[in-house]
């Protein structure tokens, strides 16, 4: 045989390959007659040069020398069916007695589905079901002697392992990088982790429906993501983890089916090849369920293939159950029932037996009716809608454009996305490929060869010829994979048997296949992994978002990433579910969207430090006023601009200058009319933003608690005089400066200090005069710092202090204030008023401050040390006992239970009501998933003989109960039932906030643990 022609062959296909992946083109001369040809591949099917037209030719004529003088194996069917059913009266009875009952519940299952019925029992009436079919036809193959183990010997433990050690190999390549920021978004595969968070959460979905993710993917798909989170972390890893596993778990498959059909070397190194694919590299980071198709459509082949081998219907049975679970999977894999059907077909007479549709079809259709029967007609028509048939392109053009596209990108592919980029196969595995396909349409009439074609053929039409996109379709391509791994495994088990044809011995043809393999398994490797981890990273753009994620991740900001920020286009930006990826669920980065930057309160990284500034659209022109306040207050930095490998994905960024020091009084004297000579001037005083930038409430709205519409554990201050009683929403007090009002016929000022955590309720008349409050925007050991409009003094919001200016030394009257629940306060005072100036949900979007009272987080705008005897950002209770004040920390609230303590003070005992409830206000996005953090009261105990014992019920309902007579008493001081029903506790002066702000306020204060 002439040896060195058929290496003639391959050096050929090797040549072609190499023009078409020379960049810039560059070909040595053109086919004459494909000039027409060329011109048509660059203008209208890919819109790019390339050297296509050169090398096909040489692609064909390669694989056309080494399919004709490559020795061809012996022809072999892999349809040997010997014995059909002993069928009698009795034993057909049988059999039908013993299947009918899962058959009837089957029906039933059918039959409520489609009459829009679902339970989550009956994902177990369906297991019940294919168990029971499944085991019968055991028994009835054991009975004829058709399904029996197969003899085990050492050559098949190092089959084993060998299979083991790919899958391994590609489980470790591509597990030890997916929580890298590169591999956090594409742009709509968040999807999927969200509906995997709902199968995880047990939400009541039909496992048989497709109406999943964007309403028409099958749910199992997310079920199964469910499982792998479930076991990995809900995390980046545990996610995208199932992508990974459901390639891995194809390859015994993979590998047993070309054993069947072709052997032990075909199938050592067509799953070389497709485990050491790039591409697949790939989509095992995306998250996407496109790669689930690859297990289903693989197990329906190899059963389908044993079943035919050993005559049994059990093993035909399981082909058509895992053809019809590829329903379940993304649309390529529904195919698998086609390739099926074209085997049989095309193996005549004999697959053309009742026995083998009936095994496959029963299968097919115990698996796959329930999606039909809960979907109907959509199952198809979703299909038909992502298809070619659905685009402006005339149908024939679309096909015809779509042919090269498919088959031929593996070679050449323009389109970089989904983090692929060039050819989807690497020059060897590709060069083999077409080797292969050339000794496939030799030897068609083997039946082995001719299912191999047929999976490729078929999987080309589904996958890439119905295509609706006007490039690759990278996202589904990868269904071919193995085909063209296996295509890829015959070139090579050609080559090999042509490279032993002269020594005519097999044991010399072992030796060459063995160091074959050796050679190529890591050379394989090796240049997939460059081409994945440095080409493909280098030339596919990630998205913004993902740049983001890096920067906040990086060294120079994770620091204090509860004070990063992140401009993002838009108010459903992917950052908000990208950072619970990365182990920061409960500290998300902080986000400001176009909507409303104009309204930003306090968005600003710390005063100092490290934080880092993020803008995905710096050039936009809402960013400006947003971009001059930050360089003029705590970023003296100009912006730099980041970008990923490929140069294209780019983000502006702002880091943390030093430290700024004490403001000037030359920086504010312009703005002010302030004495800065009296009180303690601009000691520790550090700027936010411009005077009154957000604006007090003058002249306040109220409704009922019938009239506004908030979550029953929402934080609200609840201020009462006499028979006035209100709430403050601390959800509007966020966003706005403070509440100038009238309590009780009492001029009264109530305020919220996010930064501080500090909601304070004083009267607002000094001296004769009544006070109008504004926001100065500064702000002194980290506390926000209020101006009256007649004199511009300077007052403490936390302790109600003027501190510069000239009223300078006097100090506000405080009113008693509990910072309670909304539903507590509709309760207790059902006729009460609700603050509904801007109540409504527009003033809880762009929330600046998500994520910052995480226990272990860092304070904002303060120059002062903080006292470590406690974290900075710990809650604690103020409360005066008369000669002396003291720090209670609040309680672990997380456990909802309700707890009591007593203090003494000056003027008796005092008894602490710790109401677990109330939740955070600056924990997450949406009031209502917040954590509860609670709230503290103070009341006087009373001289009662005997004296009142409190002690908390404890299940977080916020009542507390007397010991002495079982008066049950609210968070407010109110006998709410029992003996005492209407009395009331006197109320004992007292504030919450965080530590760092009391500290610096209240230096050497007292702490009490209770």
């Amino acid at each position: 045989m002439p040896t060195a022609a058929v290496t003639g062959g391959f050096l050929l296909i090797v040549w072609g390959q190499y023009e078409v992946s020379r960049n810039p083109v560059h070909v040595p001369f053109h086919w004459p007659f494909l000039r027409g040809f060329n011109r048509w591949l660059q203008r209208d099917v890919y819109h790019t040069r390339n050297a296509l037209a050169f090398a096909l030719p040489l692609f064909f004529a390669g694989a056309a020398i080494v399919a004709a003088l490559v020795p061809m194996p012996v022809s072999q069917r892999v349809e040997r069916w010997k014995s059909r059913i002993t069928v009698t009266r009795r034993r057909a009875a049988i059999v039908v007695s013993v299947l009918l009952p899962p058959l009837l519940i089957w029906g039933y299952l059918l039959l409520r589905l489609a009459n829009h019925h679902y339970d989550r029992g009956y994902r177990w009436w369906m297991a019940a079901a294919v168990f029971w079919v499944l085991i019968t036809l055991m028994v009835i193959d054991r009975a004829d002697g058709r399904l029996s183990l197969p003899r085990i010997r050492w050559p098949h433990l190092l089959e084993v392992i060998l299979v083991l050690a790919l899958a391994g190999t590609f489980v470790g390549i591509n597990a030890r990088d997916l929580d890298n920021w590169r591999y956090s978004a594409i742009g709509d595969e968040g999807a999927f982790w969200d509906f995997g968070q709902r199968v995880i959460r047990g939400d009541p979905l039909n496992w048989f429906s497709q109406a999943g993710v964007y309403g028409n993917h099958p749910i199992l798909s997310s079920v199964w993501q469910a499982l792998v989170m479930r076991i990995f972390g809900s995390g980046l890893f545990g996610w995208k983890m199932a992508s990974v596993l459901s390639i891995a778990l194809t390859f015994p498959l993979f590998y047993w089916l070309l054993r069947q059909l072709l052997g032990v070397r075909v199938a050592a190194f067509g799953t070389l090849f497709l485990a050491a694919s790039h591409y697949l590299f790939s989509y095992a980071h995306t998250g996407y369920e496109n790669v689930f198709t690859l297990f289903p459509t693989t197990a329906a082949l190899a059963f389908f293939v044993a079943g035919l081998r050993r005559t049994s219907y059990t093993l035909l049975f399981i082909a058509g159950f895992f053809a019809g679970l590829g329903w379940y999977t993304y649309y390529s894999s529904r195919s698998a029932i086609i390739m099926l059907a074209v085997a049989v077909v095309l193996m005549g007479r004999r697959g053309l037996r009742p026995e083998i549709a009936a095994a496959v079809g029963a299968g097919f259709l115990i698996s796959a009716m329930p999606i039909f029967a809960t979907n109907k007609y959509d199952v198809i028509r979703q299909m038909l809608l992502l298809s070619s048939s659905q685009t402006h392109q005339p149908f024939f053009d679309k096909i015809t454009q779509n042919t090269p596209r498919t088959f031929l990108a593996f070679s050449f592919n323009p389109s970089n996305i989904h983090y692929v980029a060039g050819a989807l196969m690497d020059s060897v595995s590709f060069t083999l490929a077409v080797a292969g396909v050339g000794v496939a349409i030799r030897g068609i009439r083997n039946d082995a060869y001719r299912l191999i074609v047929i999976w490729l053929l078929v999987g080309a039409v589904v996958s890439g010829l119905l295509s609706s996109y006007e490039f690759v379709s990278i996202s589904r391509l990868n269904f071919l994979m193995p085909p063209m791994a296996a295509l890829a495994g015959i070139g090579i088990d050609r080559l090999i048997a042509a490279a032993g044809w002269p020594a005519q011995r097999p044991s010399f043809e072992r030796i060459v296949g063995v160091a074959a393999f050796a050679a190529l398994a890591p050379l394989v490797f090796i240049i997939n992994g460059q081409h994945f981890f440095i080409y493909s990273a280098r030339h596919n753009p990630t998205t913004p978002e993902t740049v983001v994620v890096r920067e906040l991740t990086a060294k120079d900001c994770r620091q204090q990433p509860l004070r990063d920020i992140a401009y993002a286009p838009n108010p459903a930006s992917l950052l908000n579910g990208l950072w619970r990826f990365f182990g920061m669920k409960n500290v998300p980065p902080l986000q400001i969207a176009f909507d409303d930057v104009t309204s930003a309160y306090g968005a600003y990284p710390p005063a100092g430090g490290i934080g880092c500034v993020a803008f995905i659209s710096y050039d936009r022109p809402e960013v400006s006023s947003l971009v001059q306040r930050l360089q003029a207050g705590v970023f003296p930095g100009d912006v730099r601009t980041v970008t990923d490998l490929s140069g294209q994905a780019r983000v502006a960024v702002m880091s943390a200058g030093i430290q700024r020091g004490d403001l000037r009084s030359e920086d504010i004297t312009s703005a002010w009319s302030t004495d800065l000579t009296l009180g303690v001037g601009l000691d520790m005083v550090v700027k936010g933003q411009e005077r009154d930038f957000v604006p007090s409430v003058d002249e306040p709205q109220f409704g009922t608690p019938n009239d506004v519409r908030m979550g029953p554990d929402e934080p609200v201050v609840v201020v009462t005089r006499g028979a006035d009683e209100r709430a403050y929403p601390l959800h509007t007090l966020l966003r706005r400066g403070p509440v100038n009002d009238t309590i009780g016929g009492v001029p009264a000022v109530i305020t919220f200090d996010p930064i501080a955590g500090v909601a304070r309720a004083y009267l607002r008349q000094l001296n004769g005069q009544t006070l109008s409050f504004g926001l100065t925007g500064l702000l002194r050991n980290g506390n926000a710092l209020l101006y009256d409009r007649g004199s511009e003094t300077w007052w403490q919001q936390l302790t109600g202090e003027a501190v510069t200016g000239a009223l300078a030394g006097s100090k506000l009257r405080m009113l008693p204030a509990v910072v309670g629940t909304y539903g507590e306060f509709a309760a207790a005072f059902p006729d009460g008023k609700v603050l509904a100036t801007d109540s409504d949900t527009t003033l809880r979007q762009g929330n600046p401050y998500l994520g910052y009272d995480a226990p272990d987080g860092k304070p904002i705008f303060t120059l002062a040390p903080v006292d470590a005897r406690l974290a900075p950002m710990t809650r604690v209770a103020v409360i005066d006992l008369g000669s002396r004040r003291v720090a209670l920390p609040f309680p672990d609230a997380s456990k909802k239970v309700d707890r009591t303590y007593t203090l003494q003070a000056d003027a008796g005992q005092v008894a602490i009501f710790f109401d677990a409830r109330p939740l955070s206000l600056l924990d997450v996005k949406n009031p209502s998933d917040s954590r509860h953090v609670g709230t503290l009261a103070a009341f006087l105990r009373g001289d009662e003989d005997p004296p009142r014992t409190f002690s908390a019920i404890g299940s977080g309902v916020g009542h507390f109960i007397d010991g002495r007579n079982g008066t049950a008493w609210d968070v407010y001081g109110r006998a709410v039932d029992g003996p005492d029903k209407g009395a009331q506790l006197t109320p004992v002066p007292m504030f919450e906030g965080f530590w760092f702000s009391v500290s610096s306020l209240y230096p050497g204060i007292e702490i009490i643990q209770p």
